[in-house]
């Protein structure tokens, strides 16, 4: 199976996930009630100063304040005292809140197109550094330099990857449309300040004002679905499916306006949900699970810290070797080639360390160093790997902007002391919700009312916060849904049956067609 993108779109949540020849290789979630602000730029107000973490806390609107360093002002600005509490400053959003951590901020703003980002307060070119052929990198900075002086804007760019084999007229159209996206905001964050006296080469406007302003969002990034196109689809990207024909119209309009080559873009019209169809929802309760198996009978154990991610790597059942050291060197090749796979899969950032099995032999340490560097080649984050330790450990960097699978998607277990993570009540419900769909569709059309049996946080949330979403359900389906909460469930499991059938005892749970455990 080629690379596809598949695009799962509900009213609470909306999923986008690339296969690659049937596998999981990415997916990003983004849930009604908690966009991310990556990319946007705000008109900001700083609302105290921190010298001894050499960074400024900048007030946006939102419940907390972002976290601005200082070493992002020029290096002849004094890094002690950059900005003044409440002075207004335009900010823009690096990172998502992470680990109870506030938004990260930056004040060197930057607009992202298909294939470069503009930088209006750096004039410099570079180009990504995933791009590794030299003659393509001396031919793009070249191209993109030549571009900006034809088109006379004084800015500098970054190349991004998406840009190899790009030519001038797709470089050129990408610089044309940021510059005009560049001065609506400028212009919007000058209307925000209108006494601003603000030098116009500076981070503009630099105005005292009050802590108590309002700040205002003066350039709203791309909704997640249209960022992940722009980002991920490549030369190699046979079609984009989605499961929703609004949302299809929207991105055709998108692909055929934005992307070189523009692949197809179909709406998915199969019974079974599109996930389902595909394989992903299975792969995704496979990667919120600690064990990952090897093909010859090892496995990676992954565990989560509040510091950092930990991977050991177990020889398990593996056997076919002629002794210990070819057995060690067969299975850390094979996690060498699974762990960047599986970090990518999981949204796993920050820092990394692997615990390989023994080798004694230098060569094959060297060989699963190559290996390891090998299989993360076409991961688009920042990943770098140091050399076996002689205990042989890795310790791996890996760059983190949002929160991992497990952490967007699960909570920390209670009941074993916060060891493990399990699925919140939240992401329950809306498992319950895509298969209460798929269910009732397949009742007789006769029916019409019907009893949803759940774990009681899963009813708390479909009474309470998910309410609407339940209802909007109801009403797409014309069917009325009574909802009871079993104390002898637990979060994975529900039953769905015709309301004529309800009267059955309620303890224990009979077998029924339509039980589902959900893990």
């Amino acid at each position: 199976m080629p690379e596809e993108l598949l695009v799962d779109v509900d009213t609470f949540e909306t999923r986008v996930a690339l296969v690659d020849d049937g596998d999981l290789v990415e997916l990003h979630v983004e849930r009604s009630d908690a966009r991310s602000q990556i990319g946007n730029i705000y008109l900001g107000t700083v609302s105290r100063l921190a010298p001894s973490v050499q960074a400024a806390f900048v007030d946006i609107g939102l419940p907390r304040p972002g976290f601005l360093p200082f070493a992002q002002r020029s290096e002849d600005e004094a890094p002690e005292a950059p900005w003044r509490e409440g002075q207004r400053l335009p900010v823009q959003v690096v990172k998502d809140p992470l680990n109870g951590k506030g938004l990260r901020l930056t004040a060197e703003l930057s607009v992202a197109g298909r294939h470069v980002v503009l930088t209006p307060f750096d004039a410099s070119i570079s180009v990504s550094r995933r791009i590794a052929d030299d003659a393509e990198r001396t031919r793009l900075a070249a191209l993109a330099a030549a571009q900006l002086k034809s088109l006379a804007l004084p800015y500098g760019c970054i190349v991004r990857t998406a840009a190899v084999g790009a030519g001038a007229q797709q470089v050129r159209d990408d610089l044309e449309e940021l510059d005009a996206a560049w001065r609506r905001i400028r212009a919007r964050c000058v209307r925000a300040a209108p006494d601003d006296t603000s030098d116009a080469g500076s981070n503009f406007p630099a105005q005292d004002g009050s802590p108590a302003a309002s700040p205002n969002l003066i350039h709203d990034e791309l909704p997640m679905c249209l960022r992940v196109l722009r980002d991920l689809v490549g030369p190699g990207t046979a079609a984009i499916v989605v499961n929703d024909s609004a949302t299809c119209e929207r991105l055709a309009a998108y692909v055929s306006r934005a992307l070189t080559p523009a692949p197809p873009v179909r709406c998915y019209e199969g019974a079974l949900g599109m996930f389902d169809a595909y394989g992903v929802e299975a792969a995704i309760r496979r990667a919120l699970q600690p064990n990952v198996p090897l093909p010859n009978g090892g496995y990676l154990l992954i565990e989560h810290t509040r510091a950092m991610t930990t991977i050991d790597v177990n020889s398990g059942t593996s056997t076919g070797a002629a002794n210990l050291e070819a057995t060690s060197l067969a299975t850390n090749l094979q996690a060498a080639q699974a762990i960047p796979h599986e970090l990518r899969r999981r949204n796993i950032g920050g820092i990394i360390v692997v615990d390989f099995i023994d080798m004694q032999e230098t060569a094959h340490q060297e060989t699963v160093s190559a290996a390891l560097a090998a299989a993360a080649h076409g991961d688009p984050a920042l990943f770098r790997a140091s050399p076996l330790s002689p205990l042989g450990l890795v310790e791996i960097s890996r760059r983190r902007v949002r929160p991992s699978l497990v952490q967007q998607l699960g909570e920390r277990c209670g009941t074993c002391d916060g060891d493990r993570y399990v699925a919140t009540a939240q992401t329950r419900c809306y498992d319950v919700l895509r298969a209460l769909r798929q269910r009732i569709a397949a009742f007789d059309s006769g029916e019409h009312r019907f009893l949803l049996e759940a774990a009681l946080p899963v009813v708390e949330r479909l009474r309470g916060d998910d309410a609407p979403h339940l209802a909007a359900l109801c009403n797409a389906l014309a069917c009325d849904i009574q909802l009871c909460p079993r104390s002898d469930f637990d979060a994975r499991r529900f039953r769905l049956k015709p309301l004529a059938d309800a009267a059955e005892p309620a303890h224990p749970p009979p077998p029924a067609q339509a039980e589902h455990t959900r893990p």
